[in-house]
C-alpha cells in the first residue's frame, strides 16, 4: 500500500461494512481517520474500537449525514482543522462527488 502515514482520511460509511474495512487499513498504515455515519452511537463505538487495536494511525469519528449539505458542510470543518483532507473515501456512490467536493476545500 502507498504510505498514509500522517495524512488525514475522511471515510464516509465508517461505521460498519466497507467503510469500516477501509478505515481500519488506513489506519494501520498510519492515517488519521475521520469516519462519518449518521448513527453516532455506533460511530463511537466503532471508533474506540479502531483505535484499541494498536494502529500507527487513528480514528476519530464524527455524525454526519451525506444527504444533507450543511451536515457535510460541518464535516469539512471539524475533520481538517488544522491540515489538509488527503484521502476522501465514500461508500455512497451518488453522494460521492458533492461529499468530497465539499471536502476539496480543505483537500491538497
Amino acid at each position: 500500500m502507498k504510505d498514509f502515514n500522517g495524512k488525514v482520511a475522511v471515510v464516509t460509511g465508517g461505521a460498519s461494512g466497507v467503510g469500516r474495512c477501509l478505515a481500519q487499513q488506513l489506519a494501520a498504515e498510519g492515517a488519521k481517520v475521520v469516519i462519518t455515519d449518521i448513527n453516532a452511537e455506533k460511530l463511537a463505538a466503532v471508533a474506540a474500537e479502531l483505535n484499541g487495536e494498536g494502529s500507527s494511525g487513528s480514528v476519530e469519528g464524527i455524525a454526519c449525514d451525506v444527504t444533507k449539505e450543511e451536515s457535510v458542510q460541518a464535516l469539512a470543518i471539524r475533520s481538517s482543522p488544522s491540515t489538509a483532507v488527503s484521502i476522501c473515501c465514500s461508500t455512497m456512490p451518488a453522494l460521492a462527488l458533492p461529499t468530497c467536493a465539499a471536502l476539496s476545500g480543505t483537500c491538497r
